[in-house]
């Protein structure tokens, strides 16, 4: 998957696309133009819960970029994601809140592959961490974790099901398409040739 964010980074496409963008990883590896990522530790010393995507969004709040902007987009490197597609849908209100992406499971409102949360959002995750690990059970993957301490912390959810296109939790479309134009991204795309025909497809390139 490096190869494909070498080529994003190159072509400013994908999250390069955005006015600004970083990429955070368990182990850095040479990027080209966009540099090394950020290393996120994928568990704590001692502790067995997966909070990789937890430690991302630490991250994104160290780096403190998010600050100056409404929304900010964590993505896997296996996403085709077309920002172009998304800002039209996306209205600032200053609220704390996350992005659902998908319908298909009554518990499952934002598939791990894109994450947006506002900034209020952001620092209402970090604000809330201690209170979500003593409330969360243990067994929750990491992606999920995010969302449940969200809806614990009572983090507005909006509603933009469809946006993604993706097989995880049982949802059953990630065929990229351009006529489908609400779809913003689509996931599970793992080599760069699989990813660019996507990307091709979707963006009528």
């Amino acid at each position: 998957e490096t190869a494909i964010l070498r080529w994003q980074a190159e072509q400013s496409e994908g999250i390069f696309r955005c006015g600004e963008s970083a990429v955070f990883g368990a182990e850095a590896a040479a990027l080209g133009s966009a540099g090394a990522p950020f290393a996120v530790p994928l568990r704590d010393a001692g502790d067995d819960r997966d909070m990789f995507f937890l430690r991302i969004w630490e991250a994104v709040w160290r780096d403190g970029r998010y600050r100056d902007h409404d929304f900010t987009v964590r993505t896997d490197a296996d996403v085709v994601f077309l920002p172009q597609r998304l800002v039209p849908q996306l209205s600032p209100s200053g609220e704390a809140c996350y992005i659902q992406n998908v319908d298909c499971s009554p518990a499952l409102h934002m598939a791990g592959p894109l994450q947006i949360l506002s900034s209020r959002g952001v620092e209402k995750l970090i604000d809330g961490k201690a209170r979500c690990r003593e409330k969360l059970p243990r067994g929750l993957a990491g992606d999920r974790w995010v969302q449940h301490c969200l809806d614990t912390l009572l983090v507005a959810r909006w509603d933009l099901s469809g946006i993604l296109g993706t097989e995880e939790g049982g949802c059953a479309s990630n065929f990229c398409s351009t006529a489908d134009s609400v779809k913003v991204a689509f996931h599970g795309y793992e080599s760069l040739s699989a990813w660019q025909r996507c990307y091709a497809r979707a963006a009528e390139k």
